[in-house]
């Protein structure tokens, strides 16, 4: 388990039980199901379970089975014999005879054609493959673990998906949540993320300030996990000074992950028309709380508490002046 965890970041009750439900998946090489959405981490933790498998010395193989379709993919999987297609020059190993003895990740599941499901079916319960082109069945010891962003109890209904391959992959199912729903987990991974690409720059990216962590905290992930990692990444080879900040994570996140970002909704609208004012006005008074507050209309002593509120915190200890009886030191130098 301490393995697990080491492996895939995470202290959430969720990703907790995620990874008890790999440790006893490690210790067997019964199928495994892993559900998630897309960037969640499914082909990470297929590679975990099978570093700490009982066929961790063999090879761990993996298919995109979106990326392929009828016969490519059939060849991808169990191999063709030469001259079995057009193309087919010379006799080709699928990726089942390559994971002989070890494990095969069979990423996007849910996309394999109806008519190809058969075979892989035939290969879970019997053990044997058929090349394409070929005469005699080839045993295959494989363990197979699927992943899928898809809700395979539902392909079933609607007949996209075999029901008796789902139950047969679906022995150990585990769920990855995404990262909306476990955002306790979001400053283990950006500090993570942080040491792994902050030195990529020169001074090393270090920390984040704590108005650019609770944006990304606010934020709803639509892309998870990878998509958290691209943005760090992106700001760490934004950032100056060591530290990443709000401005630096601008133009980074998708619109429908917060509504301070959205502008086809009214209110995201709006939100980001006031974000904008009070930067306009921030640059325009040179920091100067009165003077952004005679722009904006607003008192001020409210000045840091609105630049908190849309993001810009890192700005309220920057803007100058105590309040309306207090003139500031720009003003002074004037």
């Amino acid at each position: 388990m301490g393995t697990l965890q080491h492996n895939f970041i995470g202290d959430s009750p969720a990703i907790a039980k995620a990874l008890q439900f790999a440790g006893k998946a490690a210790r067997s090489s019964a199928p495994v199901l892993i559900q998630g959405e897309s960037g969640t981490g499914k082909g990470i933790l297929a590679r975990v379970i099978h570093q700490n498998g009982p066929r961790r010395q063999h090879r761990c193989v993996a298919v995109n089975c979106a990326t392929l379709t009828g016969e490519l993919l059939v060849s991808e999987l169990f191999g063709h014999e030469r001259g079995s297609f057009t193309g087919a020059d010379r006799q080709k190993l699928g990726k089942f005879e390559l994971a002989d003895k070890g494990t095969l990740f069979l990423d996007e599941i849910g996309e394999m054609h109806t008519s190809i499901q058969p075979k892989l079916l035939r290969a879970l319960e019997e053990g044997e493959i058929d090349r394409l082109g070929g005469r005699d069945s080839i045993v295959v010891d494989v363990r197979v673990i699927a992943a899928t962003n898809r809700d395979l109890k539902s392909a079933c209904k609607r007949g996209e998906f075999r029901r008796d391959l789902y139950y047969r992959l679906n022995v150990l199912p585990i769920t990855i949540p995404p990262l909306r729903d476990r955002r306790e987990d979001s400053p283990a991974l950006i500090r993570y993320f942080i040491s792994k690409f902050g030195d990529e720059t020169e001074p090393p990216v270090t920390g984040i300030s704590p108005e650019a962590e609770a944006m990304l905290r606010r934020y709803d992930w639509p892309g998870n996990v990878r998509e958290l990692r691209n943005v760090i990444h992106r700001a760490t080879l934004l950032g100056s000074g060591g530290i990443i900040r709000v401005e630096d994570l601008e133009g980074s996140l998708e619109p429908d992950g917060d509504p301070l970002l959205d502008q086809k909704t009214l209110d995201g609208a709006v939100l980001k028309a006031m974000r904008r004012c009070l930067l306009e006005a921030y640059e325009e008074a040179q920091g100067n709380r009165e003077k952004m507050g005679r722009i904006i209309g607003r008192h001020p002593n409210n000045i840091p508490r609105l630049l908190e509120k849309f993001g810009l915190g890192h700005l309220k200890n920057e803007a100058k002046g105590q309040g309306c009886n207090a003139p500031s030191p720009w003003e002074k130098n004037r």
